[in-house]
């Protein structure tokens, strides 16, 4: 909280009034506003201070004896100006905590800085001289100073709680790898996501360096805990060993007619809701789950295969849930699905449901390689218990009967983007997508011929999207083909409101905030605001 000389004559010889002092002249309710002039009158013993205004200049008298600070307010700055006595004061802010005592000088400093020290703190003396503790009742919630003097430095600490919402000090920390087991592969990638006093967190359990085994299968890939003391409250180990590599969506959380739900993309490319609470005996309610690939779909090192984790993270938007598929984007480009799915159904809602081809009532428990292997006589059913609104992999915009590479949606890294119940999404090939958020149709695509890590921006009727190569594409909010894109040549589209150049990749979301346009390139980051009509101001900052 502080790191001070202790001494409230610290700095007088040398002509400035220490910050001790002026809080406690502060504290007394004295005028100290105006040019300072300090005048040693007796090195060590006694200065005169000189205050200047536009208005006066006034004289004050500063002496120490036996360790108290004698403040007087005199006539003139001569040695032997009459006074009159303002106050007086301990000498230094650690004076009488040996004896168990805050002096009203250490009280003064301190209340300035926030820890309002009154007179009914209590001092435990850990070292006399050197350390010391204060318990005080400060705003109804009984508080602690740690006080420690080293040399010519006194240093306070403020022991920070949850009660203390504008400190930046660390309330608590939780080590998810000593404490669950947790292995993350190369990173744990998620943003906290909070609901009331609980903190949802996916933790990024995954596989090891051969990208084979998973070290920690029975660690939790999901869990739950109090924000405010860092407890955990429940945990989930639903991916298990079908964890296909990493895991590094964030939670998002909603209310689905009047239930809390928070629903986490797991690494096995599913998708789990949980009811939002703090769960019982340590673990969550499951509401329901989606699987988000194709059963017959397969895993393969590198990126080779068909099946896909979820990199992006899920949106609820009108009680509908919306989630792509992707992969690591060193794993490159690769088929890819768009869902929209009803969070209000439970238990199994994936489109499709793994059986025996004689055995069609009993469903086969996932793999993590390929959930159906047709060869072993296995097949992919209809759920009828399938939460699909509906599924976008690939629609034939020009209706010639042939899927080109723009007709097609491939892996994502990148989160939906809903305004007007039209729906965007960039997927990692480069290809911007366009469509109704309540049907699935395919309004338009446009390609940008360069990969595309981030998620889109729409604000004040326009749409913003970055890509690896450095630009910005930026659209009118529309649905309508012909005034979003501008044919330039034949066969050749560009973004109706052009694009921002920004000289190197941007795989960042660009964002607004308080009416300024952020974007962060691979080297800088650039603040884009409009003062007036003719002017832009561009700042940026390496």
């Amino acid at each position: 909280m502080f790191k001070e000389n202790p001494s409230l004559t610290a700095g007088l010889n040398d002509g400035y009034l220490p910050d001790s002092l002026r809080s406690v002249i502060t504290e007394k309710q004295i005028d100290f506003s105006g040019r300072l002039r300090v005048e040693t009158i007796e090195e060590g013993q006694r200065w005169n201070l000189r205050l200047k205004s536009r208005n006066e200049t006034v004289y004050y008298d500063l002496q120490l004896q036996d360790n108290q600070l004698y403040f007087s307010s005199i006539e003139s700055n001569e040695p032997e100006a009459e006074g009159s006595l303002l106050f007086k004061a301990a000498a230094t802010l650690d004076a009488g905590l040996n004896e168990g005592q805050v002096s009203e000088v250490l009280q003064a400093f301190s209340t300035a800085r926030g820890f309002a020290c009154n007179d009914n703190a209590t001092v435990t003396v850990e070292d006399p001289d050197q350390s010391w503790n204060i318990t005080a009742g400060v705003e109804g919630e009984a508080r602690q100073l740690r006080l420690r003097r080293t040399g010519p430095t006194l240093t306070a600490w403020q022991v920070v709680t949850p009660q203390d919402k504008q400190e930046a000090d660390t309330v608590w920390t939780y080590d998810m790898m000593s404490q669950l087991r947790v292995s993350q592969h190369n990173m744990c990638s998620c943003s906290v996501t909070a609901l009331g006093d609980i903190l949802f967190v996916n933790t990024s359990n995954g596989v090891d360096e051969s990208h084979k085994n998973i070290p920690s299968v029975t660690a939790p890939s999901f869990m739950a805990m109090n924000k405010h003391t860092g407890e955990v409250l429940w945990t989930d180990s639903s991916p298990g060993p079908n964890i296909l590599h990493g895991q590094w969506s964030s939670p998002t959380v909603g209310i689905i007619n009047g239930e809390p739900q928070v629903i986490f993309a797991g690494g096995d490319g599913w998708v789990y809701s949980f009811r939002a609470d703090e769960g019982v005996d340590g673990k969550p309610e499951l509401l329901w789950k989606f699987d988000a690939n194709p059963k017959t779909s397969e895993w393969k090192l590198r990126g080779n295969g068909t099946r896909n984790n979820i990199i992006a993270t899920p949106v609820i938007c009108q009680d509908l849930l919306y989630v792509a598929v992707g992969q690591d984007p060193e794993h490159g480009e690769g088929n890819g699905h768009l869902w929209c799915i009803d969070p209000s159904k439970r238990g199994d809602v994936s489109s499709e449901l793994a059986v025996k081809v004689n055995d069609r009532e009993t469903s086969i428990p996932h793999r993590r390689i390929q959930a159906v292997i047709e060869e072993e006589g296995e097949i992919a059913i209809d759920n009828p218990n399938s939460a699909v609104v509906w599924h976008y992999d690939t629609f034939d915009q020009n209706g010639d009967g042939e899927i080109e590479f723009h007709e097609e949606i491939h892996r994502s890294c990148g989160t939906v983007t809903i305004k007007d119940d039209i729906l965007y999404i960039a997927d990692f090939s480069g290809i911007f997508h366009c469509l109704n958020a309540l049907t699935g149709h395919v309004h338009w695509t446009y390609d940008m011929f360069s990969q595309a890590w981030g998620s889109s921006l729409v604000v004040d009727g326009k749409v913003f999207i970055g890509d690896e190569e450095g630009d910005i594409a930026v659209f009118p909010l529309t649905a309508d083909r012909q005034k979003a894109l501008i044919q330039v040549e034949e066969d050749e589209w560009q973004p109706a409101l052009g694009e921002i150049k920004m000289e190197n990749s941007v795989y960042s979301t660009p964002i607004v905030a308080n009416g300024v346009l952020f974007i962060a390139n691979r080297t800088h980051l650039f603040a884009i605001s409009y003062p007036g009509e003719d002017q832009v101001t561009l700042q940026n900052q390496p």
